[in-house]
């Protein structure tokens, strides 16, 4: 299934950048980001998703004059809100 594939690359993702964090590394020099950094920094996931996160209010957002801005610390906590535990069954 695409979906099953497309969560586990964003699971990938979001551990790589996790541990990146942790080393003090690939911490963005802003603090607040655009909507397509912020894609990217979600391991490439649609504008449409980006959306959706925004207005189901998972993911906070600041609207500046049109442009969506999202702040970084708020990116990190919604990443680690979303982490599976080890635990979890995996089908496949």
């Amino acid at each position: 299934m695409k979906s099953k594939r497309i969560k586990n690359a964003l699971l990938e993702v979001r551990d790589e950048l996790l541990k990146a964090i942790e080393n003090g590394q690939n911490k963005p020099s802003k603090q607040v980001l655009k909507s397509s950094e912020t894609r990217k920094v979600l391991g490439g996931i649609s504008a449409a998703k980006l959306q959706y996160l925004r207005i189901s209010g998972k993911l906070p957002a600041i609207n500046a004059d049109g442009m969506w801005l999202y702040d970084y610390d708020d990116i990190l906590e919604f990443i680690e809100s979303n982490k599976n535990s080890r635990r979890e069954v995996r089908h496949g």
